[in-house]
């Protein structure tokens, strides 16, 4: 609203100026909403161009990761269907050029296919190694006044960094206790009560997230205050939008 008069900037850098929006969402906004020839690469693509290209560096490195943004490039302006020849690339990863078991007979590229040719297709992207998966556990605490709910924003350089959230504590520790001091600033509420359990899946944390809720006993205390219909117009957390629901649902 501030830096674009309102309306969602159509070209790649001015996208990636707002939070959340890195360069594989830009491309997917301009080409797909907008056919505008800027390309994305998501696990579907770089699994069909590494096994295309029998591209050996492990795609996570800075100069595989710059050859395979190049050739998505290369790609996405050989055809004035830019937005359609993304998705096709996408859909071709998921449907045939799978991690396990690739459908190569079937494959529309099965003829200029390097790794086939070599007779190793599964053997690409190469250096695929899972991350850990590290679980964590969160309680939230939702506080509520006059229907209003306290929020805040995740600061730069944590996960999620822009988006909006409900109060919230992380630990790695599921038997940790909830010290709410440390997100209420001595604001003066009623005692939490637990009001749901979720489940929660981003990037490699797998998280499990206890739902509180709470009312104040005296005066607001500062922060930023919205009732849900603003708050289904801003850039909530994908958890934090699965507790607003939960939250709807049982009212």
């Amino acid at each position: 609203m501030k830096n674009h008069d309102g309306q969602l900037p159509r070209d790649a850098t001015s996208l990636q100026s707002l939070p959340g929006i890195g360069r594989y969402t830009a491309g997917a906004i301009c080409s797909i909403a907008f056919n505008l020839p800027e390309p994305i690469l998501d696990g579907n693509i770089i699994r069909v161009l590494t096994r295309l290209f029998a591209i050996e560096g492990n795609p996570k490195s800075a100069e595989t990761e710059r050859r395979l943004w190049t050739l998505a490039e290369q790609f996405v302006t050989t055809t004035t269907e830019h937005g359609a020849l993304n998705q096709a690339l996408m859909e071709l990863g998921a449907t045939m050029c799978r991690p396990r078991n690739p459908l190569c007979s079937e494959c529309p590229l099965k003829r200029s296919c390097t790794a086939l040719r070599l007779g190793e297709p599964e053997t690409y992207p190469c250096g695929r190694k899972r991350p850990k998966m590290l679980k964590q556990q969160w309680r939230v605490l939702v506080i509520k006044d006059n229907g209003d709910f306290l929020i805040r924003q995740r600061p730069r350089g944590e996960l999620n960094a822009g988006l909006w959230e409900f109060p919230t504590l992380e630990s790695d520790n599921a038997h940790a206790p909830a010290n709410w001091a440390t997100v209420l600033a001595g604001s003066p509420v009623k005692r939490p009560h637990q009001i749901s359990t979720l489940s929660h899946s981003i990037t490699r944390y797998r998280i499990r997230i206890g739902v509180w809720q709470t009312g104040l006993r005296g005066p607001r205390p500062s922060g930023h205050w919205m009732d849900q219909t603003a708050l289904d117009q801003i850039p909530l957390a994908g958890a934090h939008r699965k507790i607003l629901r939960t939250i709807q649902a049982a009212e």
